[in-house]
């Protein structure tokens, strides 16, 4: 299988074939904290962004989206080069793409990946567990999963911010200028948050040089306005969004 390397600004390598990476991390040590993670095999077939003719690829028909693509890098670069941590947010209603740009880069970048419409993923306890499992092992966070299997309350909210803590300690001592990122799905899908809460319990506050990108529809979840970006996807024209539907950009306080 192989779908190639992505770029950064720059030129930094920031991804990889999906399977071969989700394959190498749950080796050795961490290959127990595969029954927490949820496959993402189901997505490219409902997505139909399979080409027959190119089965090696399983997100071979994914046209278009490189300007929006391209703000999703620089994003990530001003999070890594600014020492902030934020949310950046895809918007778009229904049927416009979203899913299938979120599938896109999980196959095609190195960030633990979380999609609501899969089985369990409505969960937030699954959730957080799902990103959590493969934080660990994509940063290699030994030191969190000593037995190899998630441990008694790695559901939490805290718990997961404090891989994220770990997994930026990590990059900041062998990979600066890379970003640690965290990709969800169908952010409006999920169970209505407490009062005070982030969907699916997610962290409110990112460590430097972190982000979470998450997709939804306008207006449909709370994340504090100081901390994210908002990207949206508009109608132009007829073509859906993984055929190349072109994109306008959102609004950014940074």
């Amino acid at each position: 299988m192989t779908i190639g390397d992505v770029s950064a600004p720059g030129g930094q390598a920031v991804g990889v074939n999906y399977g071969n990476v989700l394959q190498h991390w749950f080796s050795g040590p961490f290959r127990l904290l595969r029954q927490a993670v949820i496959p993402l095999d189901p997505l490219p077939g409902d997505l139909r962004l399979v080409d027959p003719a190119k089965p090696d690829n399983p997100v071979s028909r994914f046209r278009g989206r490189e300007e929006l693509i391209g703000r999703i890098d620089a994003f990530l670069d001003r999070c890594v080069r600014q020492r902030r941590g934020g949310f950046l947010l895809v918007e778009a209603e229904a049927g416009m793409g979203k899913s299938a740009l979120a599938a896109y880069l999980a196959f095609t970048r190195v960030w633990p990946a979380h999609f609501v419409r899969l089985a369990e993923g409505r969960s937030p306890e699954s959730a957080r567990r799902n990103l959590a499992a493969q934080l660990i092992a994509c940063w290699k966070l030994e030191e969190a999963v000593p037995a190899g299997i998630l441990p008694e309350g790695a559901e939490a909210t805290a718990w997961l911010a404090g891989r994220l803590s770990e997994a930026a300690a990590r990059r900041d001592r062998e990979a600066p200028g890379t970003p640690v990122v965290l990709l969800v799905d169908g952010l409006d899908e999920a169970p209505q948050p407490a009062v005070g809460e982030l969907p699916l319990g997610l962290p409110p506050s990112l460590p430097p040089g972190t982000a979470i990108i998450a997709t939804t529809r306008p207006k449909s979840v709370a994340i504090p306005a100081a901390a994210r970006v908002v990207e949206r996807i508009e109608v132009q024209s007829t073509a859906r969004a993984c055929f190349g539907t072109p994109v306008r950009g959102g609004s950014s306080p940074w």
